[in-house]
């Protein structure tokens, strides 16, 4: 099998991290290891080359009087908090503890930590701060564990990874970019060496740093592609090459937008027009701001190119109706930030954080990006077995890794090129080893591969195996030395019959059942006391975020509450790495797994707004006022040890010592404590028992084992008598219909047209609001005052015949449960077993 039976390749290509950063202990736990080694290993080699089983030590870095070692596991989702160096002599610091290198040298890979330790320096906030180098320094060394990434991991374990494939150039990622589409980087080793256009250097002055508005003039894959008549290639983007805001600010009526405005016009109020033209190109978020098309000047010689682009939401679409390109190149949203905490105004303006899985962003977002190509892919079956999904980082400068890079081959081969060298660099070395993942049903399960010829795998790989993919192997001298020589991954595509297994996959499968521990990192879902969900975030306006000193922002993420429940994981609140069981009483932070919110993922309490939303996780020593009020201290009610799926718990602010409670709206704190629950993941799969949508139900009291009876002046009551019958439907609420009742959905109770007792006229139970019991009347206007949110009392899950539940009215001024008063029906506040209901079938004549 080669990639014949391929007909849809994605290349997603992430940022700025190495093999051991993300991959180093894939290979760790007892038992396990690759499936298939491509080629085989020799006797006594490696067949994962981790860091499991290696002495640690032996990869000491010094700096500054601190030693570190590499770390097993991660401190926090956004290590290391502050963005490594990546030009070209901090690469070599890394590698080599140095930044001037003789030809030949081997690096020593202990440099990390000194290059790291002068990052740290630069930051405003830690400057004068002993505390700082100590408790930071390290963070570049430590590594996560399959646990805390378990989708780039998932992803890894059960396809195919290379662990053997190095960054094609020293240094940051136009360069690297360049040599995956282009062969060569034209001598720029560090981003800024091939801007053409004068405007750029005037910005730079301003700013302070680097815009990267190189071109690289000369022919990409695209190109080629198209000049062999192959254009059914589309490049799905997201952000522009420099935050989108920026232009909407400059745009913006200045009259509302305060201290927002004011930043802009410190910054950018001296430049004329035409350099205020210039950054609006650069974040516009249209097509002349995205980052490969600016990039690539060559691509603009393609005839009708811009209809060659198009938004992440429509690879989604097309991938998950099967209609995807025959190759598709997919960008993540940037990272554009020196430290994970935006610490003034005009800093915050100027950066965010993205889903690249680049330092300092929380990496959750990246795996959350990640993971939803995957699932977009897998959701076409019929397009999945033909499809490859190619993972690869572009770089790692900053990220420990132990591997030294080898030699390279210069793309010009030994003659010499007729431009500038950056650096003086002859390209005959590679840069740090990166992931690089091959995902497709015709792959065994745990390949390991590595390259077959004399060259290893680098990005030039991509171009060389795509054309031979795409039968245009003529056309690869266009690529230069490098590419015509490099190692292709066909051979890895060897199955006839895909495998069927997508979804056995780590980050897939996660249920859990009640009681089990719960460990950090493991998807759950929030329930809160009346029974809804915590669900999907809604975007809304903060108007006093505007005014902060920090942090300045029109619009935040609100989670709501809801049925649809959204996956959370909590990570360890304090400076360690723990992936291990969530003891009573921890230090806990909660995380959103929604792809929409990228990495503003973490829910903390704010003072510009009365609800708690999710921001950008915040580290300790760069604002600590900020990342306690994204603290929680969670605590069994039952003080139960460690936490348990299905405990009763609540989450207390460590700021502002509140805890976290459910409004109408969404979510608050109050002095008062407030019960959620912890709930397991489930599938809803439905049995011959599942209640589904119109089933003519009976309800009996669990306390007193009475059921709802015949309505006495529509009131309905308790009693021996026959049971009415009760249509159980989707509320008018809910914009969709539902298969099977679940847990939490919200519901009509209907008088059935088979009960005798009543007319042909639907008659629905309400808490109708004119007295404090609920009565049978037709539709109301208000479709709160007829509508429940039923709970299973059990669990989440899909409600069967024989389950107790409770309704919960969703009526704002009811008092929500519903319950027995005497021979009627009620809501009362407290939550009590008088209050749960068994949904029964309609008992036959003469019972």
């Amino acid at each position: 099998m080669t990639l014949d039976a391929i007909e849809h390749v994605v290349l997603v290509m992430f940022e700025n991290r190495s093999f051991d950063s993300l991959l180093g202990w894939l290979h760790a736990e007892e038992g396990s290891g690759p499936a298939l080694n491509i080629p085989e290993v020799p006797a006594g080699g490696r067949r994962f080359e981790g860091l499991q089983g290696l002495d640690l030590t032996a990869f000491t870095n010094e700096a500054a009087g601190f030693r570190g070692i590499p770390v097993r596991g991660a401190s926090s989702m956004n290590v290391p908090c502050v963005a490594p160096n990546e030009p070209f002599e901090s690469v070599n610091v890394q590698l080599f503890g140095k930044a001037d290198v003789e030809p030949g040298e081997t690096p020593a890979m202990n440099g990390f930590l000194r290059d790291y330790a002068a990052a740290i320096e630069r930051v405003k906030v830690l400057a004068g701060n002993p505390a700082a180098l100590p408790a930071l320094a390290g963070e570049v060394l430590e590594s996560y564990v399959p646990e805390q990434l378990p989708v780039i991991n998932g992803l890894a374990e059960h396809y195919a990874v290379s662990d053997m494939w190095f960054s094609s150039v020293p240094s940051q990622t136009n360069g690297n970019r360049a040599f995956a589409f282009c062969g060569t980087s034209l001598g720029l080793t560090d981003n800024g060496f091939l801007e053409k256009d004068p405007r750029a250097r005037a910005l730079e002055d301003l700013v302070g740093y680097p815009l990267g508005d190189d071109q690289f003039e000369t022919g990409t894959l695209w190109n080629a592609l198209h000049d062999a008549g192959h254009d059914d290639w589309s490049i799905f983007w997201q952000t522009s090459t420099l935050p989108e805001k920026i232009s909407e600010v400059l745009t913006a009526d200045n009259t509302f937008l305060g201290p927002v405005v004011e930043a802009v016009v410190d910054l950018f109020g001296d430049l004329d027009a035409d350099h205020q033209h210039y950054l609006r190109g650069l974040t516009s978020g249209a097509l002349e701001s995205c980052y490969t098309y600016r990039l690539f000047p060559a691509l603009q010689q393609i005839p009708g190119v811009a209809d060659h682009f198009g938004s992440v939401k429509t690879f989604h679409e097309q991938a998950r109706a099967g209609k995807l390109p025959r190759f598709s190149f997919v960008e993540p949203a940037w990272t554009i930030s020196e430290e994970s905490t935006d610490l003034t105004r005009l800093q915050s303006l100027a950066t965010q954080m993205g889903s690249d899985y680049h330092p300092p962003c929380n990496l959750g977002a990246g795996e959350s990006f990640l993971q939803s190509i995957y699932e977009s892919l897998i959701a076409n079956r019929e397009a999945w077995e033909k499809t490859l999904l190619i993972v690869v980082f572009d770089e790692a400068v900053g990220s420990f890794d132990h591997v030294p890079p080898p030699a390279a081959v210069p793309p010009w081969g030994s003659t010499t090129p007729s431009f500038d060298l950056e650096h003086d660099f002859s390209f005959d070395r590679h840069g740090v080893r990166v992931p690089a993942l091959l995902i497709s049903p015709r792959i065994p399960r745990g390949t390991v591969f590595r390259s077959t010829v004399d060259q290893p795998y680098d990005h030039t790989s991509l171009i060389a195996t795509l054309l031979k993919w795409y039968k245009a192997e003529d056309l690869l001298p266009r690529f230069q030395e490098r590419a015509r020589g490099a190692p292709t991954f066909e051979g890895v595509v060897t199955l006839t019959e895909p495998r069927t297994d997508e979804r056995e996959i780590r980050f897939l499968a996660v249920e859990r059942k009640a009681g089990q521990p719960l460990r950090y990192f493991e998807r759950f879902q929030l329930r809160s006391h009346y029974g809804e969900y915590l669900s999907t975030f809604r975007r809304e306006s903060t108007p006093a975020g505007v005014f902060s000193e920090s942090d300045p922002q029109a619009a935040q993420f609100f989670p709501t509450l809801g049925e649809r429940a959204v996956h959370l994981f909590l990570e360890c609140g304090a400076d360690e790495a723990r992936w291990d069981q969530v003891p009573d009483g921890a230090a806990v932070s909660i995380t959103s797994t929604e792809m929409e919110i990228g990495a503003y993922n973490t829910l903390g309490s704010w003072t510009d707004a009365l609800k708690c939303y999710y921001y950008n996780d915040y580290e300790r020593l760069l604002d600590e006022t900020r990342f306690l009020k994204q603290t929680w201290t969670i605590a069994s009610t039952s003080r139960g040890t460690p936490l348990r799926f299905g405990d009763t718990v609540t989450l207390q602010n460590q700021h502002y010592k509140k805890s976290l409670c459910r409004r109408e709206d969404g979510l608050t704190i109050q002095r008062e404590a407030y019960p959620w629950t912890i709930e397991p993941i489930v599938a809803p799969t439905a049995t011959a028992r599942s209640v589904r949508p119109g089933d003519v139900v009976v309800l009996k009291n669990r306390v007193s084992g009475l059921y709802v009876t015949a309505a006495k002046r529509n009131y309905p009551t308790l009693g021996q008598g026959a049971p009415t019958q009760l249509a159980l439907l989707p509320s008018s609420l809910r914009p969709d219909g539902l298969e099977v009742v679940v847990d939490g959905a919200a519901v009509e109770l209907a008088v059935s047209e088979k009960d005798p007792s009543f007319s042909k006229d639907r008659y629905l139970l309400g808490a109708w609001t004119l007295d404090h019991h609920l009565y049978y009347d037709t539709v109301s206007t208000d479709a709160t005052k007829h509508s429940f949110r039923i709970v299973r009392c059990a669990g989440n899950g899909v409600i069967e015949i024989g389950d107790p539940v409770l309704f919960v009215s969703l009526h704002p001024y009811t008092k929500r449960f519903v319950a027995p008063d005497s021979e009627r029906l009620t809501t009362v506040e407290e939550r009590s077993a008088a209050c749960e209901w068994i949904v029964e079938r309609p008992h036959p004549p003469g019972r």
